[in-house]
């Protein structure tokens, strides 16, 4: 009792502290902490910080390699969680946790130690924000320009200045809970980040990633409650209620900006091609200035010049997360002659139709009728004829099953246990063990496609995958032979060389990805050598009849765009899709992409282009050969610029088998290939269910000895059996493996071939041929040629 009367004490001394206070000077504890006797150090640090990610950062990294930053970023994502820990205690025990009532709670401008406490916490949490600054920094030097978002800069740099202001002003009270809470919501975030970092093999303890931008939300929901109760409340004198409507006015700014992000970052699906078309245009029409021109003494209203477009459409596709700083200002006068050719836009005359927009002062206006071009509709599930779903062996296989194999039944037969034991469980199933059916090659084949299908939609974050890819269309052979048909560096090795690049090509390839090194063959060397050989290569690739990513996959990929700013879920999403790719398709992607990302990081190749670089040459060239319709889609050139530059910066992993998707189906066709227990009136049929309640009788020891000996041994005969009888098998194999089936098991192999003879029947004699006799004179004369050494682009 004497508890709650000292603290209704403390707060009507604090209450009237608080009516004296308002409009009162700054805190006089915080003067003399450092950036806060004045705002504008604070100041020169954030826009340092804004020119740098946003011009100076990306301008200084343009012709450099990123930075391999992994063990600097690990170690900075967990010191980052364990700041957030130790605020959150604190911010604990000054007041959340020690006497705040989550309600009206002032602040408390005193010399106690909780209250020092308290504002020492809030300045702590105030610095934090300058620490996480190097979110953004890391994204520069790593060249990770696309995530260097409007969102993201607006949010590290407007959160330090507001801060300082409720540092110097209220260090504690009502205006802490949301930093409270951002701490925590922080925890999780970096932990996040540090695994993530920490490579695949923790990409097992990152389900919950596709919860992250869901639990920022609810944060700023939860601020946004707990502030807007303050507007409700009749007698709450806190000290600076305008902070309490920044921090209501920031909590629902930041609730629509990550909306927009969750939106526009996690939308996908199908004829998102078309979509993103329908939203440029929209942003285009919305925003493009128009004015009175003068043309031929006469004046148009509301039109513009083709300059004046080309401008403001850049503008406008840098700034769109859809395609990202990297569109040139010849991409975005491509994308007006699609305009103009589409009827999008048209001259003051009102001519359309060709592609004859130019960057100069011809006038051109919006035609009133609507440009936007209707989504399709999705096809429904049955008329598809196929949804992902695990395997039914009734799927797979036309011909009719071998029949199951049953062993010996485990009958458990006492009578006295069924007397003593059958008024309590009344009647007992016999059990039998039983053998599943034999897996064939076109049942793995099948496997694989499904469960492949079934990863795809669930990294896509699709009910259905419908409307974005037709299933019928895809070889299981494909999946199959993409995953266990490589080499040591992952690159498909194929059967049929006919299929593969022409060895000239890949001769070109190597001499311009090893340069100046490449060039092992005697070959003549001139200025401009590497501009003829890089020549050689795109004709080749622009030749193709198909891009390499294919006409029927194309929608898949386009919707793997919406997930580029999560990083790891577009690297995965595109390591799946890869693998529904021909095999010589996906052979000639991975060395194309070796190309690529050597060309571009060797400082020794001279410039194969007078005016831009060799990334930007390189995408540019290439990216139709990668990514492109059957039908002319008008964005496909800055969709495709956008996918190759992130491959291009994810090669390592973007090629890779999925290593989740690899274990579950090999967990998969192992659960098939075990045997089971078949009770008396089941159903053999592993898809369905067994009883809900059955047993099995005891045997005797003499009886289960006797089942054990059948039930193991019955197996190893028959895989005696299989290498005796396997006429594929090289017969020096053939021995190798039944010596080593003797030393594992002397007693059946002894069963099996009692005597030498019969052993040596397994063997066909060989007739012994004679050695015909050496001699110069039955040599034929030939003239000797010397060794040559050759090498080859063959990965």
């Amino acid at each position: 009792m004497s508890e709650t009367v000292k603290r209704k004490v403390g707060f009507k001394v604090i209450k009237d502290e608080a009516k004296n206070r308002r409009g009162a000077k700054a805190d006089p504890r915080v003067e003399d902490w450092p950036l806060m006797s004045s705002p504008f150090p604070q100041t020169m640090i954030i826009l340092s910080y804004i020119y740098f990610v946003t011009t100076l950062g990306p301008r200084l990294m343009e012709n450099r390699k990123p930075f391999d930053l992994k063990r600097p970023m690990i170690i900075y994502n967990f010191s980052i969680v364990a700041f957030s820990l130790y605020m959150i205690y604190e911010f604990l025990m000054s007041g959340w946790a020690n006497g705040y009532s989550y309600r009206c709670d002032l602040v408390d401008y005193s010399s106690s130690p909780q209250a020092l406490r308290m504002a020492w916490t809030c300045w702590l949490y105030y610095f934090s924000k300058f620490i996480e600054m190097l979110d953004t920094i890391f994204f520069v030097l790593r060249k990770k320009n696309s995530q260097v978002t409007f969102l993201h800069v607006y949010h590290h740099s407007i959160m330090p200045f507001t801060w300082w202001f409720g540092v110097k002003f209220a260090p504690g009270g009502l205006g802490t809970f949301h930093a409270l809470l951002n701490c925590c919501v922080h925890v999780v975030m970096y932990t996040y980040y540090a695994l993530s970092a920490m490579g695949p093999a923790y990409q097992k303890f990152l389900w919950w990633k596709k919860y992250m931008t869901t639990i920022q939300l609810v944060q700023f929901v939860m601020v946004t409650a707990h502030v807007g109760q303050f507007f409700f409340m009749k007698d709450c004198p806190y000290q600076f209620p305008v902070f309490l409507y920044i921090i209501g006015l920031y909590g629902l700014i930041f609730l629509l900006l990550f909306l927009n992000f969750y939106y526009h970052a996690y939308t996908k699906g199908p004829y998102r091609a078309t979509k993103l078309w329908n939203e440029t245009i929209t942003l285009f029409r919305g925003g493009m200035p128009l004015r009175r021109h003068w043309a031929h003494f006469r004046s148009y209203d509301n039109s513009f010049t083709g300059s004046e477009a080309v401008d403001y459409l850049h503008e406008l596709l840098k700034r769109n997360q859809n395609f990202g700083p990297e569109v040139t200002r010849y991409q975005s006068l491509q994308l007006l002659r699609k305009f103009l050719k589409n009827h999008v836009i048209e001259d003051v005359k009102g001519r359309f139709g060709k592609e004859d927009f130019d960057d100069n002062g011809r006038l051109y206006r919006f035609p009133p009728q609507s440009p936007l071009k209707p989504v399709p509709k999705r096809i429904p599930v049955v008329q598809m004829g196929f949804v992902p779903q695990m395997l039914r062996w009734d799927d797979c296989e036309d011909t009719p099953a071998p029949s199951n194999i049953p062993m010996k039944p485990l009958v458990l037969n006492s009578e006295t246990w069924n007397k003593r034991h059958s008024i309590a469980i009344g009647e007992v199933h016999e059990c039998k063990l039983i053998r599943r059916r034999d897996i064939t090659p076109k049942h793995v084949d099948q496997i694989w496609k499904s469960m492949t299908l079934k990863h795809l939609q669930s990294v896509l974050g699709l009910q259905s995958l419908d409307g974005v890819l037709d299933a019928k269309l895809l070889s299981p052979k494909h999946t199959v032979y993409n995953v266990f048909s490589v080499n040591k560096q992952g690159i498909v090795v194929l059967k049929n060389k006919a299929e593969d690049l022409p060895h000239w090509v890949l001769s070109a390839m190597k001499c311009l990805a090893n340069w100046p090194n490449g060039n092992e063959s005697n070959q003549p060397m001139y200025p401009g050598f590497e501009r003829d050989v890089f020549r050689t290569v795109a004709e080749h690739f622009q030749r193709l009849k198909e891009p390499l990513l294919t006409f029927h996959l194309y929608e898949i990929f386009v919707s793997i765009l919406g997930l580029l700013p999560q990083q790891q879920t577009a690297v995965e999403a595109l390591q799946v899709s890869c693998l529904l790719l021909p095999p010589a398709n996906r052979r000639k992607l991975q060395l194309l992409m070796r190309l690529m990302t050597k060309a571009c990081n060797n400082k020794q190749l001279p410039p194969l282009n007078d005016t831009i670089g060799t990334r930007t040459l390189m995408v540019q060239t290439f990216s139709r050969c990668i990514l492109c319709s059957s039908d002319e889609v008008d964005l496909d050139e800055l969709l495709a610029t956008k996918l190759v530059n992130f491959m291009i910066d994810n090669h390592e992993n973007v090629l890779k088998v999925p290593a989740e998707l690899q274990r579950s189906v090999q967990e998969h066709l192992s659960h098939l290939r075990r045997a089971q227990i078949k009770y008396a009136g089941a159903d053999t049929d592993s898809t369905r269910e067994s009883p809900a309640h059955t047993f099995c009788r005891q045997i005797s020891k003499q009886e289960f000895e006797e089942q054990r000996v059948t039930g193991s041994q019955g197996a190893i005969v028959e895989l005696l059996e299989g290498i005796i009888h396997d006429k594929t098998m090289h017969i020096k194999d053939k021995k190798k493996k039944l010596k080593q089936f003797q030393r594992s098991y002397p007693d059946l192999y002894r069963s099996r071939f009692p005597t030498p003879e019969s052993e040596a029947a397994v063997f066909p004699e060989r007739t012994q041929k004679l050695k015909p006799q050496l001699t110069f004179f039955t040599l034929k004369k030939k003239s000797l040629q010397p060794f040559q050494r050759s090498w080859s682009f063959r990965a």
